[in-house]
Order: C-alpha cells, then sequence, then structure tokens
C-alpha cells in the first residue's frame, strides 16, 4: 500500500513538473515570475579589435622581360599562391568556355594513374586501332 502511495505522488509531481515547464518558460506570467529569481547580469561592451595590418603576400612568380606571344584568342596567367597576375591578353573579352571537361579529365588521368602502365595502355590501344585499319607511322 505504502509503494502505491509513492507512486502516485511522483506520477502527480512529473505531471504537474510537466505541464508547469511550458507554462512557465512560454508565457509571460511565467516570463516575470522567472525573472525575479533571475541575477542581473552585465551587458558586455564591444572593445574594438585591434589587429595588426597583414603585410601583402610577396608574389612567388614576377614577370621578367616579355611574355611570350601567344596563338589563342585570349590568356590569362594567375600567380594562385598570392593572386598576382602575371599576364593578361584580352582577359577582360567574354568567350566561351574551352574544353574543360577533357582537360580535367586529363588531370585525373595524370594524378590518379601510373605514367608508365598508361602509355603502355595508350600504345596498345593505338596498335588495336592501327592494325585492322593497315595504317603505319609513316602515313
Amino acid at each position: 500500500m505504502g509503494r502505491r502511495i509513492v507512486a502516485v505522488i511522483l506520477l502527480v509531481l512529473a505531471i504537474s513538473i510537466a505541464i508547469m515547464t511550458p507554462v512557465l518558460a512560454f508565457t509571460p506570467i511565467g516570463n516575470n515570475l522567472l525573472s525575479t529569481f533571475a541575477v542581473a547580469t552585465p551587458t558586455p561592451t564591444l572593445s574594438p579589435l585591434l589587429l595588426p595590418t597583414p603585410t601583402p603576400p610577396r608574389p612567388v612568380l614576377t614577370v621578367v622581360g616579355q611574355p611570350p606571344t601567344v596563338n589563342a584568342k585570349a590568356a590569362y596567367l594567375l600567380d594562385a599562391a598570392t593572386g598576382n597576375t602575371l599576364d593578361d591578353f584580352h582577359g577582360e573579352i567574354p568567350l566561351p568556355m574551352a574544353s574543360t571537361t577533357k582537360i580535367m579529365t586529363a588531370i585525373i588521368a595524370i594524378q590518379t594513374t601510373d605514367p608508365a602502365t598508361t602509355q603502355a595502355a595508350a600504345l596498345t590501344s593505338l596498335l588495336a586501332i592501327s592494325l585492322p585499319l593497315k595504317i603505319s607511322s609513316m602515313d
């Protein structure tokens, strides 16, 4: 009998807490009631940070002399480490995208494969294509 009384008291207490928590947290009455118990905290003031002025990065690459002649419609050479423009040949003219898919495929193939294996596979596939067509290296 004593255990039932304790269980009923704990159940009533749990239900009371479950009901009173949102009431105290989300109503103006609860806000006023809880604010009387709150300790006033000082409002922090922002002070300006005095950071050292960063020195501009020294260019790793610099243009020396006359840049080579370019047979393209436009070219733009940039030092990626510093953002320094090394050469700009009609870089402001909008042009259609180059064949970036082929370039990215070549870069990924170079980075992920063994060059000797790639070269042997390329030669094998070239021989397989050229033999049935009877193409020689002199053609």
